[in-house]
């Protein structure tokens, strides 16, 4: 991906950080909407792994060049 548009290089990996700073956030809530929110240490790998996948679709997507 990175390969493929060296503009957004690193997008993948913020966005990754990110969320997973998000759902630590969330999951160390003690009040609020999100207080009763918790996630395991499995789930928390799941949410880091979707976050770094979020733009694998755009692989099989030719770009406008191709």
């Amino acid at each position: 991906m990175e390969q493929r548009d060296p503009t957004t290089a690193g997008h993948s990996h913020r966005v990754a950080e990110l969320t997973d700073a998000m759902a630590r956030l969330v999951d160390r809530a003690s009040d609020g909407p999100y207080a009763g929110v918790a996630y395991t240490k499995d789930e928390l790998h799941e949410i880091r792994t979707a976050a770094l996948l979020h733009d694998f679709g755009k692989i099989a997507v030719p770009s406008a060049s191709s």
